[in-house]
């Protein structure tokens, strides 16, 4: 799914430091959007949000911890920078270890907060980059039919044609002719290319160290 304009967002009850993060981030030309509460933050549902979100982790209501654990299963492609107390550091770090971006005891340094912001999209677009190329990886490994499907397990295993001729009794001009085939439908330069496309959707299988079939 393609993501929308990278945006940043904030969700912060404290009203001063909603307006003062809107009026940093507006003058770099970053969009902006605040939330008062991680509850209105969830509340406002798109499809799909790219950019990067910074959030209190101290709030009324649910909690920014609360908030960044529901995300790592919502919106796993949106880096999530911290605001914290000094009370809250020990679960700041503990949120570095599940995933979170960064994290900025208050009050901010504006200039590197805003560095690591940036880092921060950039990671994000690529992400939904690489997202939209597995969405179409995995497309086209629905088209692959069966014996394409054995051949290029067996490929992906770092077999020969000879090899894989002899283990599926095939010759070995017609494993060529299925390599070809697979190589046009992915779209792949070569073999490495084709393991590479493979391990971006995970369908690197156990058996051969090929790639699992896919449910039709």
């Amino acid at each position: 799914m393609k993501c929308g304009t990278p945006t940043v967002y904030v969700v912060d009850d404290d009203p001063a430091m909603r307006d003062s993060l809107e009026f940093m981030f507006t003058g770099t030309g970053l969009p902006v959007v605040t939330y008062a509460s991680a509850e209105a933050f969830l509340a406002d549902q798109r499809p799909c949000r790219c950019g990067c979100l910074i959030l209190d982790l101290r709030m009324p209501g649910m909690s920014g911890h609360e908030l960044s654990r529901r995300l790592r299963a919502l919106e796993p492609q949106l880096p999530v920078i911290l605001l914290t107390g000094h009370g809250d550091i020990s679960t700041a770090v503990s949120e570095m270890k599940q995933g979170a971006f960064d994290f900025f005891a208050k009050p901010v340094n504006r200039d590197v907060l805003l560095k690591r912001v940036r880092e921060a999209v950039e990671t994000c677009q690529a992400r939904s980059q690489e997202g939209e190329e597995a969405a179409d990886i995995r497309r086209k490994l629905a088209d692959l039919s069966p014996r394409e499907l054995e051949v290029i397990d067996l490929v992906a295993g770092g077999l020969a044609n000879k090899k894989i001729a002899l283990r599926l009794g095939l010759s070995e001009r017609t494993v060529a002719n299925h390599r070809a085939h697979v190589l046009y439908k992915l779209e792949a330069a070569n073999t490495a290319d084709v393991v590479r496309k493979l391990a971006l959707v995970g369908q690197i299988g156990p058996r051969h160290g090929g790639v699992t079939p896919q449910p039709r």
